[in-house]
C-alpha cells in the first residue's frame, strides 16, 4: 500500500476495535521502512564500513537482516553496536542507607516513558553511584528496556543513573541523532520483544542489542522523517482524545436509557423505554460489554415483575409452590428477602418448586465416548461437549453447571434447556418441574443470580445439590412466568441482532486495518 492510500485511510484505521494503537505502530513501522516520507535527492546517501571484529561482534548472532530488504538503497545497513556507546546500570546495594535519598536520579522501567524522561521516583547518593555498577547517563541518551517490558524505551531528559534492566545508548551525532534513534527502537519494539529469552521473566540482553541490523537513513532524511512521525502521532492523540470523549457520552446515554427502563412504572413506559434503545444502541454502545449489561438488566427486571404487566392472575404464585410442596421442604417464605415482589407473587425455595433427577444423570469417560460417537448430544457443566450413540433423556429439562470457573465468572449461561434425547454426565443438575415454561423461568432466575456466596470449594468452584435447592427464588403464578418468558426471549433476541451489528461492524473495520497493516509490512 502506498503511504498517500495509508494516509487517506487513516481514520478508517484508527476507528477500528484497538485501532489507535495499531495506527501508531503503523507509523513506527512506515518509518523505519523509509515509506513515510520520499527520499530527496540532494541528501548524501550514507555509506558506512564496519568491521565486526572491531565492533567485537560474533557473526553467528548478527540478526535482523530480513528488515533491510525493505529499505531504500540509500539507507545504511549496520549493526546497533556501531550507532553510539552502549552500556547500562546498576544497583546499589540495598541494605546500605548511605546509597539511597541522594541527588542522583536513578531510573527503573517504570520511569520509562516512551518518551522524555524527567524524573525517577528513586535517587542514588554519589557513594552509591561510585560503590556499584550504575553510571551516569547524559541528557539525550536513549533508553531501551531489557526485563519484562522489552523494548519500552525513553529519551533522558536529565542525568541520571539506572539500573541493570535498562540499556542505554549515546548517540553517534555524526551517524543518527537522538530523536531519529528513539523513533527506531520503539519500531523495532515488537522484534526485540521476539527475542526475549527466560521463565519466570522475559528478557534480552546488550548483546542482542548490538547485534541488530538496521537501516539508517541520512541525517536530512531522519529530521524528515521525525517530524513526520510527530505531526501523525499528535493527530493520533487528538483521535483518541475526540474517542475517549465520545465514549464518555455515550456510556453516559446508555444509563440513561437503562435507568428509564429500569423505572418504568406502566407498560407503555417499559415500550417506549425498550423502542428508545432497540432504535439507537447502536450508537449508545459498541462492545459486546454494553450487551452483556442490557442482557443482566432484562434478567433482573423480569425476576422483579417489571418486564410485563400484572394481569388478574389465574392463582398466585403459591399454587406453583404447592405442585411441590414436600420434595424439599414443606412449603414456606423465607424469612428474610432480597427485595420486593408484586403482591401475587411468593418467596420460596428452588428445592420447593423443581424436581431433582441428579441420580438419573451418568459419567461417561472421554475415551469411551471417541468409540461411541452417536447422534444424541453429551452435556457437562457448560453446555454439549461432545455426542453419544445413546440416551438417557427424551423431554425438555433445566440443565445448570454444579462445578467449573463459569459459575464465578459468569462467561456464559450456567442454566440452560436441553431439549430431544440427550446424555447428562455428573457436572450438571437435571432439572424437572411441572411445564416446559416453568423450567424456562427457573433458568431466567438462576441466570440472574449471584451464585458465589454459595458456592463451596476454592480450587474448583461446585453449588451442590442442598446449597441449590436452598436458593432463594421469587415465584409468579404459571401464567405471568409464561409471559416473563416470552418477553425474555423476545429481548434476548433483539440484544442478539444488536450484538451481531457490533460485531459485523468491528470486524469489517479490523479486517480493513489488517488489510493495510499487511501490505504496508510488505
Amino acid at each position: 500500500m502506498e503511504s498517500q492510500a495509508f494516509f487517506g485511510n487513516f481514520e478508517i484505521v484508527a476507528n477500528a476495535l484497538g485501532g489507535i494503537a495499531r495506527l501508531r505502530e503503523l507509523i513506527l513501522n512506515l518509518a523505519i521502512r523509509g515509506a513515510l516520507v520520499g527520499q530527496d535527492d540532494i541528501d548524501t546517501p550514507l555509506d558506512i564500513a564496519w568491521d565486526s571484529d572491531l565492533l567485537k561482534l560474533d557473526s553467528q548472532k548478527i540478526w535482523g537482516n530480513e528488515l533491510l530488504e525493505s529499505t531504500p538503497q540509500s539507507w545504511a545497513r549496520l549493526p546497533l553496536a556501531l550507532i553510539g556507546k552502549w552500556g547500562s546500570g546498576g544497583t546499589p546495594k540495598r541494605g546500605n542507607r548511605t546509597y539511597y535519598g541522594g541527588e542522583i536520579p536513578w531510573l527503573v522501567i517504570g520511569d520509562l516513558n516512551d518518551g522524555l524522561v524527567l524524573n525517577a521516583e528513586n535517587f542514588i547518593t554519589k557513594k552509591g553511584l561510585a560503590e556499584s555498577s550504575a553510571t551516569l547517563v547524559p541528557k539525550g541518551a536513549v533508553f531501551v528496556a531489557m526485563y519484562g517490558s522489552i523494548g519500552k524505551s525513553g529519551i533522558a531528559g536529565i542525568e541520571c543513573a539506572t539500573n541493570q534492566a535498562i540499556a542505554h545508548c549515546i548517540p553517534d551525532e555524526n551517524l543518527v541523532s537522538t530523536e531519529f534513534l528513539f523513533r527506531l527502537i520503539l519500531g523495532l519494539r515488537k522484534r526485540l520483544f521476539g527475542q526475549g529469552r527466560g521463565l519466570a521473566q522475559q528478557n534480552i540482553s546488550q548483546t542482542v542489542l548490538k547485534h541488530l541490523m538496521v537501516s539508517l537513513p541520512p541525517l536530512a532524511e531522519q529530521i524528515r522523517i521525525v517530524a513526520k512521525v510527530d505531526e501523525l502521532m499528535a493527530l493520533c492523540d487528538e483521535l483518541e482524545s475526540a474517542q475517549n470523549q465520545r465514549d464518555l457520552i455515550r456510556t453516559s446515554a446508555r444509563r440513561s436509557a437503562i435507568d428509564s427502563i429500569s423505572t418504568a412504572t406502566t407498560p407503555d413506559e417499559l415500550n417506549a423505554a425498550w423502542k428508545r434503545i432497540s432504535d439507537n444502541w447502536l450508537t449508545l454502545a459498541d462492545t459486546s460489554e454494553s450487551i452483556a449489561s442490557l442482557r443482566s438488566l432484562i434478567l433482573g427486571l423480569a425476576v422483579r415483575g417489571k418486564l410485563v404487566d400484572q394481569r388478574k392472575p389465574e392463582g398466585v404464585g403459591l399454587e406453583f409452590v404447592s405442585e411441590f410442596s414436600g420434595s424439599f421442604e414443606p412449603v414456606r417464605a423465607p424469612k428474610t428477602v432480597p427485595f420486593e415482589i408484586p403482591k401475587t407473587w411468593v418467596w420460596s425455595y428452588f428445592g420447593n418448586v423443581s424436581i431433582n433427577r441428579d441420580y438419573e444423570r451418568v459419567p461417561i469417560s472421554k475415551p469411551e465416548r471417541e468409540t461411541r460417537q452417536g447422534p444424541y448430544d453429551y452435556y457437562g457443566a457448560s453446555g454439549v461437549i461432545d455426542s453419544f450413540d445413546e440416551y438417557l433423556f427424551e423431554k425438555p429439562l433445566l440443565l445448570i453447571g454444579e462445578d467449573g470457573a463459569n459459575l464465578v465468572n459468569r462467561s456464559t449461561p450456567i442454566a440452560f434447556m436441553a431439549r430431544g434425547k440427550y446424555w447428562v454426565n455428573n457436572h450438571a443438575h437435571v432439572i424437572d418441574s411441572t411445564s416446559e415454561h416453568a423450567l424456562e423461568y427457573l433458568a431466567i432466575v438462576i441466570n440472574q443470580m449471584d451464585l458465589k456466596p454459595f458456592l463451596t470449594g476454592t480450587a474448583q468452584p461446585k453449588l451442590n445439590q442442598a446449597k441449590l435447592n436452598g436458593l432463594q427464588i421469587p415465584v409468579p403464578p404459571f401464567d405471568e412466568q409464561k409471559r416473563i418468558v416470552v418477553k425474555v426471549e423476545e429481548l434476548m433476541a433483539l440484544c442478539g441482532e444488536l450484538e451481531r451489528s457490533i460485531v459485523e461492524r468491528n470486524e469489517l473495520a479490523k479486517r480493513i486495518a489488517g488489510a493495510m497493516a499487511a501490505e504496508v509490512a510488505a
